[in-house]
């Protein structure tokens, strides 16, 4: 039984003259919702796993204790829900259960959507326990296609590194460029099993962090990279820079900066910020594919001139954030295009189609 404000909640949808029309509407939409897609049962799990004690074994599922009243924010306000499988005493207005806790034991609470659907409402739309995270709803199917899903990317990156028709394997040059952009130290001092092992873990590193913050580079933006565009070819010049000892991150400002070695002025590059220091590599190569004179400083120290190397466009997710007039143009000339006359929005737009064209080709 549900009480909402000391006031009991009843679940019968022939009920039309009460407080609750619109919430008794919402608590059988939502559990027959629930009931389409779990069947008569739903599983909340601990998301705290076991842990392994020092002989191996996993040590036994600690009990939860749930308190059965929750303050949650209602229409009109704050309202106090109360959830209870016996008949409570009242009070002077006030519901007094037998218990305002239940114990969760090894790990798993499963509730019963026919003989029981306030209690599941209650758990899964009011409850804190749920909203936090610390009792989680077990979601087989979901869990399932994840896991396949997973299996497929990983399988993909499996094909890039290891399989001998990937263009990473007929290219041993290729090879070290697109590890060089990962990050990759020191490619021209390792074999290429030493170099395709620690190129996989870096990309699976990735994959695992973005999973938990949805921006880290992982194996779709990997797959991209064996296409090598610019961001590829100037990350890896940035590591090979970085190799050699000529680009260096100064800690104290967060600045990139080229060291000539000749104990004379570092120009910068790039200052970071410190929401970006965590990826200021990421930041200096997104920067570079912008700004055509720090790139100049990069490919002169290196004696590399990228221009002749790589496709004349940039690639479209940074024409996308490009707004400077004078870069455009000379992406506009570097490909034949007489931008004179033009506006700049339209010489952006013009520019994004033809990247988008290279793109599919």
């Amino acid at each position: 039984m549900l009480y909402v404000n000391n006031k009991f909640f009843n679940l019968d949808e022939r009920v039309k003259d009460d407080e609750f029309i619109e919430l008794r509407k919402d608590l059988h939409k939502k559990v027959s919702a629930l009931k389409q897609r779990f069947g008569d049962w739903i599983t909340l799990r601990s998301s705290k796993q076991p842990e392994r004690n020092s002989s191996g074994l996993l040590e036994p599922w600690q009990n939860i204790t749930v308190p059965l009243k929750q303050i949650v924010n209602g229409t009109n306000g704050s309202e106090e829900w109360l959830y209870t499988e016996s008949l409570p005493q009242i009070k002077d207005g006030y519901v007094i259960p037998d218990s305002l806790q239940e114990i969760v034991r090894y790990g798993e609470l499963r509730i019963n959507l026919n003989d029981q659907p306030d209690k599941a409402y209650f758990y899964m739309y009011k409850h804190d326990f749920v909203k936090r995270g610390k009792l989680v709803l077990v979601d087989l199917q979901s869990d399932e296609e994840r896991r396949a899903a997973q299996r497929e990317r990983e399988a993909e990156l499996n094909f890039y590194i290891y399989n001998k028709a990937s263009s990473l394997n007929q290219d041993a040059g290729l090879l070290r460029v697109v590890a060089r952009r990962w990050g990759v130290v020191n490619t021209n001092t390792l074999s290429d099993a030493q170099i395709k092992n620690t190129l996989y873990d870096l990309v699976m590193e990735g994959e695992r962090q973005n999973a938990k913050d949805g921006k880290t580079r992982g194996i779709h933006e990997f797959g991209e990279d064996c296409k090598v565009d610019n961001s590829v070819k100037i990350g890896s010049v940035v590591q090979e820079a970085m190799d050699e000892g000529f680009l260096v991150f100064v800690e104290e400002t967060r600045q990139w900066c080229i060291d000539y070695k000749d104990g004379g002025n570092k120009p910068v590059l790039l200052a970071v910020s410190s929401q970006e220091v965590s990826s200021k590599r990421e930041a200096l190569i997104a920067h570079l594919s912008i700004d055509l004179k720090a790139l100049q400083l990069l490919e002169n120290v290196m004696g590399r001139d990228l221009s002749k190397e790589a496709s004349p466009l940039l690639p479209v997710n940074v024409l996308e954030r490009t707004d400077d007039f004078q870069i455009l143009k000379q992406q506009a000339k570097s490909i034949g295009i007489n931008s004179f006359g033009m506006k700049k929005e339209d010489l952006k737009a013009l520019l994004l189609e033809k990247a988008e064209a290279l793109q599919q080709e």
